[in-house]
């Protein structure tokens, strides 16, 4: 996943600090807002990975391969679908049109499926398409009381735990067994389980 935008913030490093302090995790000093905001967004980009949701709105795109009967993103929720474009083998790009592809579930399971009388420009290989489209839980607008209180708890302890360490850790799984067993386990509640695309091909050469 690429994003097109740069995801804004909903926490601040005034909330970092306070944080901070208020559960004696340790002063953050010596830190500048440019620094802390950096370990919130490493903060963000772990948890969005952990629970497989877009925390802020923003476009983001996907490569995949088609033909495909069902492709499930890998992120949600989805709130609009904005373009699809596929290479040929020829190398033309051709932008499909808005009834071509259906978004369903766009909360829970978002998915795409061909419409009944779309046919894929090749139905024998495998060809590469973009899509682009517009995910996010909060618009832009919302504030952090607005949140999933499990979701912003984990970004708060985090990236509070990111500033007092000085270290920042991306990989999902390193940075799920920092946290509290309990807070662990609701970012397993809050997780959108996408399921398997299903690609199929009739034939190749």
């Amino acid at each position: 996943m690429i994003n097109l935008d740069v995801p804004p913030a909903f926490l601040t490093p005034a909330d970092i600090r306070e944080h901070a302090q208020f559960d004696q995790l340790g002063v953050i000093n010596g830190q500048d807002d440019a620094a802390i905001t950096d370990y919130l967004a490493a903060a963000v980009t772990v948890i969005e990975g952990a629970i497989s949701r877009a925390i802020m709105r923003r476009r983001v795109q996907f490569t995949v391969d088609a033909p495909f009967a069902r492709w499930p993103f890998p992120v949600g929720p989805v709130v609009s679908l904005d373009a699809v474009r596929v290479t040929a083998p020829d190398g033309t790009v051709t932008t499909l049109e808005a009834a071509d592809l259906m978004l369903v579930r766009p909360i829970d399971a978002p998915m795409l499926i061909p419409a009944a009388d779309f046919t894929w420009p090749d139905k024998h290989h495998l060809i590469p398409i973009e899509i682009d489209a517009t995910c996010g839980i909060g618009d832009n607008d919302q504030t952090i009381d607005d949140f999933d209180p499990r979701i912003r708890q984990a970004v708060r302890y985090l990236a509070t735990h990111f500033s007092v360490n000085r270290e920042t850790v991306t990989e999902v799984d390193q940075a799920v067994r920092m946290m509290p067993y309990s807070m662990a386990a609701l970012l397993q509640q809050a997780r959108l389980v996408p399921g398997p695309p299903v690609i199929w091909c009739k034939g190749r050469g």
